[in-house]
């Protein structure tokens, strides 16, 4: 019997996906960086807090994207 293989994301998933990734990503490396360096923490933090709201938004959109999709 043949089975069904599952469908192949949509290039906008596919971009929600890498927007989303990269952005927490970036959030990590950023959020490190101002926690081993002393002095411009606090304009880091608010870096990589922006880089995390970014990537929150990512994926929104996608979830946003299938569910449309879905209907």
């Amino acid at each position: 019997m043949t089975e069904k293989q599952p469908a192949k994301p949509s290039t906008a998933e596919r971009v929600w996906r890498f927007g989303r990734d990269i952005n927490a990503l970036g959030a990590l490396a950023i959020a490190g960086v101002a926690a081993a360096i002393p002095g411009p923490n606090v304009v880091l933090a608010s870096w990589a807090g922006f880089n995390a709201v970014q990537a929150g938004g990512f994926e929104l959109l996608r979830r946003h994207a299938q569910n449309r999709q879905a209907r």
